[in-house]
């Protein structure tokens, strides 16, 4: 039950929540509902401008002399003037010295394969020739084959019979058939525990319990597609379930931790990097695309970035404390920038962010313009980092497409989450700026938030005339309280109408529109987050196919396969015996079980399926199960019900649809073909017919079944009893409620409609500004960590927190909640412990933390009287993100 609300995860980070009142204008003016045709509008104008930068040809010219360069018919021994004298490697330009105005060509189809990086020297224009697809730099290390793994004494997991390079490099990621699948890399921080963020995804399936716990190395290993790289030893370790990963996978690649093209500074020219152009270049599986210090006059054009980033930063604790910092950019400036110019590129899979300048402060940032890129699958769009104070001076960033981030790869980023389309990170307001311009942008669908300007300054960018679309209960973004003046307290703002509103307001983001999507959940979005890489090896799933998503979400999932290596058969018949695999998979079957059916083979393939669905009431008991017939569409609904029951209450079927030859479904399948359509699992054909007899195709049962678990995550949890344990969503209401908080510092009455009245306590004195302040020792607070809590309050205050803590420790701040100015709050708040933060040994405190609800801004030696109070309708606790959002409204 874990893993099938599990499945509806969408790795992101959630920022605390907040809603704030202030006059707003109309609805129709900003914040509106996005039609598919709008959506898919959108979608069309970036994938036609990737088109376009994939198919760019070359068009820069040099003043000083040409060199070619080619992999396939070069040889380092010519003189490289001519494209039949070419060069052939890397290496042989990186050790020749050019002249200012030269320009160094690489041929068009060929892959130049090499360990390090080649070195961008200032005054030089790196292009391609020839005619195709552009030349691409792979900086990745071929680890393909069984014969370069080989089993530990720890299970499930392989060792590269390779050295990586020692304790100077680093192991970004595991590429796995292009991009598939990807590792999930685990690092060991100085307290002696494991770092990653999470949950996470690596392609095929999601990887659950990852919470903070002791790693001391390979044995550690769980989840699958994990990796440890012991740079002491320079051991590279994989867990891989399915056996020797060589065999598992065709194509093994490890991600290098060397820039694709770094930029060299130029002494004679006040150490920048200048005058540099780089175009028409597809760098894959470097820790950054091109990486430059101070840089000046440097343009990045018509380029292709693949898989950038991952290693560790530095040393193995670049940042204080025990976090490791993992880095890695599409193109990236550090220090100041003069003249930089990031047009019509293309970025996907990246771990950090696409386009940056960065720098720790007293830099220059001027005449900067980013414009015309696509940017997807990665932690941030465009990013400019200004932690001190500087200059911000012609900033444009214009044009751009940016699609999908968070999702994809880059959600394993530990301890910042996604900050949407654009990111201003700066912690000061005494910058200069002037002429900067964030305008006529197009964001659709980050994980987290809208975007991620925040703190001093922002309002000097002038944000204006974009267009974001996204799913209802993100977020905004963290900005000044006044965003547009910049003044105020930090505050989350959530994606709705009036938190919108109240920035715009104040004069932020004129002109922009913010879209919703009204139907799209998380799995949906789970199921966008890789659109055409798992049906890519699919010749029979085209790209506009209506089921593509449902195929996506099945094989990601590993419902299904194809039935070769190319071919996915969309309208091919699922039998029986395939129909129930398919559910005992959802369900996370490992055991095989038996069954009494008489035609069930107990060695069959799907014997382990047939068991399951038998002693979980999916199918009749005794008989024949007759393994080898197709599935009618009732026979599917049927299952689909008794699967849903067996997990949830049955829930009313009144109401379902009747069809046209509704008297043609058999009767032991009616309810099952109730409940599918009532709920949008099933749905009848054009002609008002359900065709009950018909036979299901794969694409239908690969999107029944999402549809399924889409239903079952909005669902109304069980109320399970907390205390006997049950690992999943349960529900605590009343005297159950009671009786948990009365193990705490609480003074709890149950009212007649069984909520729990809390009045502030004191441990000594009067009562404190705390009301609820429960330490708990029957709950297990890590293995449901997303807790909702519906409430209502008689205290008029404008914020309250939400705290947990072990004893004898500070505490981490949780989550806030916000309510009108003199208003009491009243709704529900959503407590987020998956990325609880606070180094505490989870396996001691679990059961031991306080969960304690305050008003915020008040002084501690506030006190508040008997008629101060909460009123706790119910704690429900989820292991999914998703459902918890759903619960919470």
């Amino acid at each position: 039950m874990k893993r099938l609300l599990s499945v509806l995860l969408v790795i992101v980070m959630i920022l605390p929540m907040a809603a704030v009142s202030a006059p707003v204008a109309a609805a129709s003016d900003f914040y509106m509902e996005a039609s598919d045709a709008l959506i898919k509008k959108y979608l069309a104008e970036s994938d036609a401008l990737i088109e376009e930068i994939k198919n760019a040809p070359t068009t820069v010219e040099v003043t000083g002399t040409k060199y070619y360069v080619s992999s396939s018919s070069g040889n380092d021994a010519n003189d490289g003037l001519t494209p039949e004298t070419a060069w052939k490697t890397i290496y042989k330009v990186n050790e020749t010295k050019f002249n200012p105005g030269d320009g160094i060509f690489f041929k068009r189809g060929d892959t130049f394969k090499f360990v390090g990086s080649l070195n961008g020297v200032s005054g030089i224009t790196y292009s391609a020739y020839g005619s195709g697809a552009k030349p691409v730099f792979d900086c990745t290390v071929d680890a393909s084959g069984a014969e370069n793994w080989v089993a530990t004494e720890y299970s499930n997991v392989w060792e590269y019979t390779k050295p990586i390079g020692g304790d100077d490099r680093d192991v970004g990621t595991i590429i796995f058939d292009g991009g598939k699948a990807w590792g999930v890399m685990v690092t060991a921080m100085k307290n002696g525990y494991r770092q990653y963020n999470g949950p996470v995804f690596n392609g095929i399936d999601p990887i659950y319990d990852i919470e903070t716990k002791p790693f001391k190395g390979p044995e550690d290993l769980e989840g699958n597609l994990e990796f440890y790289h012991d740079r002491t030893y320079d051991i590279l370790y994989l867990h891989c379930k399915n056996g020797n990963p060589g065999e598992v996978f065709t194509k093994i690649e490890l991600l290098d931790d060397d820039p694709g093209i770094q930029l060299i500074k130029d002494k004679s020219a006040n150490d920048y990097s200048h005058d540099i152009v780089i175009d028409n270049i597809d760098i894959y599986g470097a820790s950054y695309g091109v990486s430059g210090y101070d840089v000046k006059n440097v343009t990045v054009q018509y380029c292709i970035f693949r898989w950038i980033g991952g290693p560790v930063q530095g040393s193995s604790f670049a940042f204080s404390g025990d976090s490791v910092t993992r880095y890695g950019n599409a193109v990236e400036s550090f220090g100041s920038s003069d003249n930089f110019i990031i047009r019509y590129n293309y970025a996907t899979q990246v771990y950090d962010c696409c386009w940056t300048a960065q720098s720790t402060g007293g830099s220059i940032i001027n005449n900067m313009q980013v414009y015309k890129n696509v940017a997807e699958f990665a932690n941030t769009g465009t990013e400019v980092w200004l932690p001190n104070e500087g200059t911000i001076t012609n900033l444009q960033v214009h044009d751009n497409y940016d699609r999908y981030i968070g999702y994809g790869w880059s959600h394993q980023r530990p301890g910042a989450g996604p900050h949407g389309g654009f990111f201003y990170g700066a912690t000061n307001s005494g910058s200069t700026y002037g002429g900067n311009s964030i305008n006529n942008n197009v964001y659709l669908f980050a994980s987290s938030s809208a975007q991620g300007a925040s703190a001093g300054g922002v309002e000097k960018l002038n944000f204006n005339n974009n267009i974001y679309i996204m799913e209802k209960g993100r977020k905004l973004g963290t900005l000044n309280s006044n965003p547009g003046k910049g003044e105020g307290m930090r505050i989350v703002f959530d994606y709705t109408e009036k938190d919108i509103g109240t920035a715009m307001a104040t004069g932020w983001e004129p002109g922009t529109v913010f879209y919703y999507t009204k139907d799209r959940d998380t799995l949906d979005m789970y199921s966008l987050a890789l659109p055409e890489e798992a049906v890519a090896s699919f010749k029979d799933v085209s790209k506009g196919f209506w089921g593509k998503d449902a195929i996506n979400f099945a094989v990601m999932k590993g419902l299904f396969k194809g039935v070769t290596a190319d071919e996915f058969s969309p309208d091919g018949k699922m039998t029986r015996a395939m129909l129930v695999t398919v559910l005992s998979r959802l369900a996370g079957v490992t055991d095989k079980g038996t069954t009494t059916f008489t035609d069930v083979n107990p060695n069959a393939w799907y014997a382990a399926g047939v068991a399951w669905a038998e002693k979980n009431g999916i199918v009749n008991k005794g008989g024949k199960f007759r393994p080898d017939d197709n599935a009618t569409r009732e026979e599917m609904a049927d299952m689909l019900y008794r699967y849903a029951k067996s997990l949830y209450k049955e829930g009313t079927l009144d109401g379902a649809k009747d069809f046209k030859d509704s008297a043609s479904i058999t009767a032991a399948y009616a309810d099952g073909i109730k409940f599918c359509t009532k709920n949008g699992i099933i749905g009848g054909y054009s002609d008002n017919t359900i065709k009950p007899k018909n036979n299901a195709t794969r694409t239908e049962v690969a999107t029944m079944i999402m549809r399924l678990v889409k239903y079952l995550g909005k669902t109304e949890a069980n109320s399970a009893n907390v205390l006997a344990g049950e690992p999943t969503a349960f529900v605590l209401k009343g005297n159950a409620l009671k009786s948990v908080l009365d193990n705490g510092l609480v003074r709890a009455t149950v009212e007649a409609d069984e909520s729990v009245k809390l009045v502030p306590f004191a441990e000594s004195g009067a009562p404190k500004t705390s009301i609820m302040h429960a330490y708990n020792t029957k709950i297990d607070w890590f293995s449901n960590p997303y807790v909702v809590i519906k409430f209502n309050t008689n205290i008029n205050r404008n914020y309250y927190t939400a705290t947990l803590q072990a004893p004898g420790t500070g505490g981490s701040y949780v989550d806030t909640f916000v309510s009108g100015r003199g208003k009491k709050a009243d709704g529900a708040i959503i407590v987020d412990l998956s990325e609880y933060t606070d180094n505490l040994n989870r396996s001691t405190y679990k059961n031991t933390m306080a969960l304690k609800l305050q008003p915020w801004g008040t002084s501690s030696s506030q006190t508040l009287s008997a008629e101060d109070y909460f009123t706790i309708t119910e704690i429900v606790f989820f292991d999914s993100l998703g459902a918890a959002q759903a619960y919470a409204g």
